[in-house]
Parts: structure tokens; C-alpha cells; sequence
């Protein structure tokens, strides 16, 4: 992926916590982080999209991580282990 000029003085931020939520009219992505010595949740993004894009965001995620196990290797969940 290349980044233009601008894209270097966006603010990035991690997140391990996720949810997604919907109604009729838009899709909300939440991010934020979970630390395991505390129960306490840090939203610190919320994405509001249509339908359509959520649609599209899905794909683009699901192109991006098939290539990303074709380039280093698949991926798996310690978890589930």
C-alpha cells in the first residue's frame, strides 16, 4: 500500500477492541483498546457508513487478508488452540 504525503501526518491509534452496530440506514464501526489488567473499555473511534461501503469495507478487509497469508503465512487464533 502506498501512502501519499498526507497520509503521513494522519494521527494513527491501535485498537483490540472492536464492535460493529447497525440500523436500518448505517453501519458503526467502534474501536478502541481493552487491557487485560483492567475491565475498563477506551473507545476512541467511532465510524459511521452506509450499507454499501460497509459492504465494500468487508471485501477490501477480506482481499487484504488472504493476500496478507499468501505473502507471510495464515493466521491463527492462540485461542482456539
Amino acid at each position: 500500500m502506498e501512502l501519499d504525503r498526507d497520509d503521513e501526518r494522519k494521527e494513527a491509534r491501535y485498537a483490540n477492541l472492536f464492535r460493529v452496530g447497525f440500523n436500518a440506514l448505517e453501519f458503526v464501526l467502534v474501536f478502541g483498546q481493552q487491557f487485560d489488567d483492567s475491565e475498563e473499555e477506551h473507545i476512541h473511534t467511532r465510524i459511521v457508513i452506509s450499507p454499501l461501503h460497509a459492504k465494500a469495507f468487508c471485501e477490501l478487509l477480506e482481499s487484504s487478508l488472504l493476500e496478507y497469508e499468501r505473502t507471510f503465512q495464515p493466521i491463527s487464533d492462540p485461542e482456539q488452540k
